[in-house]
């Protein structure tokens, strides 16, 4: 997607097609089932054609203000070197594996300086830092059951939540919904009785 429509076009014609980059994952959805070096060789394409491009649009256009976001290296920490149960040569395996996509990232930013010119102020942010995990991850759903706040029930053979009766679930480790009446579908937490539940949610994980 471009605005005016006809730039991405120019910018294919110019720079060959523009991939977009998924997470690399051997489990996710299927995707670069020939493992990393796909993924790897994706990584440094779509750098290398962001960087012609944003250089070529500077250089051709009037701008006061050009900015981009680059996010091939959140997924790289998170698939090559978060994983604190990997033996030692694939966790080294995954540390080169990180430093090849920094590396095709240091030089989209070449580019882009070069296309900036000296005068142009360059700010260079991150939303977060990464690090390995050197940890096990807590599974914090089950932390919830075991504070009766989530409850399971078989289906097919597999355990899922069972909404009917959860009042408290997390998605990506990261993030705990309370299933709030009036917010969520089925929710089961009257706003009366909201904050208590997060009272017990924090109880729960402070204890574990």
């Amino acid at each position: 997607f471009t605005q005016p429509a006809e730039l991405g076009a120019e910018l294919v014609g110019k720079f060959g097609a523009y991939f977009d980059l998924p997470p690399y994952s051997e489990e996710a959805l299927g995707w670069f089932r020939h493992g990393p070096e796909m993924y790897l060789r994706f990584t440094e394409y779509q750098n290398a054609w962001l960087g012609r491009a944003g250089r070529y649009l500077m250089e051709t256009r009037p701008w006061d203000l050009f900015a981009m976001q680059c996010h091939c290296i959140d997924y790289a920490n998170h698939n090559f070197v978060a994983h604190h149960d990997w033996p030692p040569a694939r966790r080294e395996t995954g540390r080169r594996h990180l430093a090849r996509c920094y590396q095709s990232v240091d030089r989209m930013v070449g580019e882009l300086l070069a296309g900036a010119g000296d005068d142009a102020l360059v700010c260079i942010v991150s939303d977060h830092g990464a690090a390995e995990n050197t940890y096990p991850q807590p599974k914090v759903n089950d932390i919830l059951a075991d504070a009766g706040l989530l409850f399971y029930e078989e289906a097919g053979g597999h355990a899922r939540i069972d909404r009917t009766r959860t009042v408290a679930e997390t998605q990506r480790n990261g993030y705990i919904y309370i299933s709030l009446q009036g917010r969520d579908p089925g929710g089961v937490v009257s706003p009366a009785e909201y904050e208590a539940v997060r009272d017990r949610v924090l109880n729960a994980l402070t204890a574990y």
